[in-house]
């Protein structure tokens, strides 16, 4: 008989319990029931949420990484990469990954089957801005590496300055492949060869997502609405304007012919990804135009493709507004004697 009292009490002890959890929720206040907890148990809690405050999630142990454990999407340097990632192992991406979509994600998963650990190359604001246009980016460089850094397959996230195919960061990260998005092929198939001469150990491979999502198509719409008036000079007001009409989905690029103050000729990358200079240098072909007393002013220095045909050129001064890059093609136009400043 006292057995079953006992166990009576029990059973309405736990339903009281769960009247009152089921009160606390429902009430207006949305103050929880709090259950009781032994000091092992609270002890226990106080751990769990300690590990969960970090930015990862669980660690996971890597054959391929030389301390024992890493964490998944680290936020990290390139001096912690040289230290934690053994050489000739990792893939490495690189985007800008601006307004994160679904085609973003492709592109990361994609890159990840290829091997790990995946180790991805946030562009920073300026590079973005430099790449993309006016306006952008939308969302920042440390929000953008919080987004990718949160997706289970990345493993290392790294906010930097130039692209991921940068000779110095190639370097220091020693990946075992390169992954580049097939476009603009002209000049990243060039690119390829010459990481391939400088480091052959290198595997670079291109990828492509069938169905094409871009951030530039969705911002399109946005950015005819952006303001240029606030650029007082006309030369850096002229580039951005005509960066902002590219429907290249690689880079909005521009440059602009100059004789004597006035703009004689212009372009912007097209849907071809055509570069800006090269159409430039198509026009004056075109319609014979005389450059020997001509500027040509680009929105960034021009690619080592667009070098090699610049230099066979009359066109002798040429001015960037931002600096971008590996810097072939501004060595190239120097060695051949053609004058690179950057336009302030």
């Amino acid at each position: 008989m006292f057995g079953i009292s006992l166990l009576l009490v029990f059973v309405l002890t736990k339903l009281y319990h769960i009247s009152a959890a089921c009160v606390n929720i429902c009430s207006p206040s949305w103050t929880r029931f709090e259950p009781i907890f032994c000091e092992k148990e609270k002890a226990q809690i106080n751990r769990a949420r300690k590990r969960s405050d970090k930015i990862s999630s669980k660690p996971l142990i890597y054959p391929y990484v030389k301390s024992k454990v890493v964490i998944m999407g680290k936020i990290t340097t390139l001096s912690e990469i040289e230290k934690e990632v053994k050489p000739n192992t990792a893939t490495l991406v690189g985007g800008g990954f601006d307004l994160f979509h679904v085609g973003h994600l492709r592109y990361l998963k994609k890159s990840s089957n290829f091997g790990r650990p995946l180790v991805v190359v946030i562009q920073s604001d300026k590079v973005v801005f430099v790449r993309k246009g006016f306006g952008r980016p939308i969302i920042g460089e440390k929000q953008r590496a919080r987004l990718v850094s949160a997706i289970e397959y990345v493993d290392y996230v790294l906010i930097l300055d130039k692209p991921s195919h940068y000779d110095e960061y190639l370097k220091k990260i020693k990946p075992k492949r390169l992954i580049f998005y097939k476009e603009n092929l002209i000049y990243r198939m060039r690119r390829a060869k010459e990481i391939k001469k400088i480091f052959p150990h290198i595997q670079v491979i291109f990828v492509k997502d069938k169905k094409i999502i871009s951030t530039s198509s969705i911002t399109e719409k946005i950015m005819r609405s952006v303001n240029f008036d606030k650029i007082t000079d006309r030369i850096t007001k002229k580039l951005h304007e005509l960066a902002s009409r590219s429907t290249s989905n690689a880079g909005k690029i521009s440059s602009i012919l100059v004789r004597n103050g006035q703009i004689i000729e212009e372009a912007m990358n097209d849907k071809n990804d055509r570069h800006a200079e090269s159409l430039i240098l198509e026009s004056i072909k075109k319609n014979k135009i005389s450059v020997n007393d001509c500027e040509l002013y680009v929105l960034i220095p021009p690619c080592l493709m667009c070098s090699e045909l610049l230099i066979k050129s009359p066109l002798k001064k040429i001015y960037y507004l931002y600096p971008y890059g590996n810097d072939d093609g501004l060595k190239l136009l120097r060695k051949n004697s053609v004058v690179v400043k950057r336009y302030k």
